[in-house]
C-alpha cells in the first residue's frame, strides 16, 4: 500500500470512529441506562433552607430539560411551572452524570443580586435521574442583618422521566 493509500485508510477509519462517538454521544448502555437526553421532572425533598420556615411545602417541584449539550430548568411557584430561560443555562455530561448550572447577576429593589443553581444528576435506571440541588443568593447591597441577605437551598430526591 502506498504512503497516499495509508493516510487516506487512516484518515477514513479516524472519520467511521468520530461518526460513531457523535451518534452514541449520550448513551450509557452497561447497565441499560439509557440516556440522559429527556424531560425529567418530580419533587426533590428539600434537605436545607437557610431562609426562615414559612411553615410550607417540604419539597420543591422542578424539570430538567437536557438534549445533547443544551439544558432548560423549569421549577414551580405558586403552582405555576416558570422556566429559569431569563439567563444561561449550562451542562458538563460525562456518561451517566451531569452537572446543569446557571449563574446570573442583576439588580431589583434591593440592589444588586447575584444567583446560582445546581443541578447535580446521575442515571439510576432508564426512567429515573437521582438528583442534587443547591441554589445560592448573595443580595450584595442589602446589609447581613437582613435576613435574604445572603440565603442558599438544597434539594435532593429522584426524577422521573416523562
Amino acid at each position: 500500500m502506498s504512503g497516499c493509500n495509508t493516510a487516506s485508510l487512516k484518515i477514513g477509519i479516524m472519520a467511521v470512529v468520530l461518526v460513531f462517538a457523535v451518534l452514541t454521544c449520550g448513551r450509557v448502555d452497561a447497565q441499560g441506562l439509557g440516556s440522559l437526553d429527556g424531560s425529567w421532572e418530580g419533587e426533590l425533598k428539600i434537605t436545607y433552607d437557610s431562609l426562615p420556615s414559612s411553615g410550607g411545602s417540604q419539597t420543591v417541584w422542578y424539570r430538567l430539560a437536557i438534549q445533547g449539550s443544551s439544558a432548560h430548568i423549569f421549577y414551580k411557584s405558586k403552582g405555576e411551572v416558570g422556566e429559569l430561560d431569563d439567563r444561561k443555562v449550562e451542562i458538563a455530561r460525562v456518561g451517566s452524570n451531569a452537572v446543569i448550572i446557571s449563574i446570573a447577576s442583576g439588580r431589583d429593589d434591593d440592589g444588586t443580586w447575584v444567583e446560582t443553581w445546581v443541578f447535580a444528576v446521575t442515571l439510576k435506571d432508564r426512567n429515573t435521574l437521582i438528583a442534587h440541588f443547591t441554589r445560592m443568593v448573595n443580595n450584595n447591597d442589602l446589609p447581613l442583618s437582613v435576613a435574604h441577605s445572603k440565603f442558599s437551598r438544597a434539594a435532593v430526591g429522584e426524577l422521573r422521566l416523562r
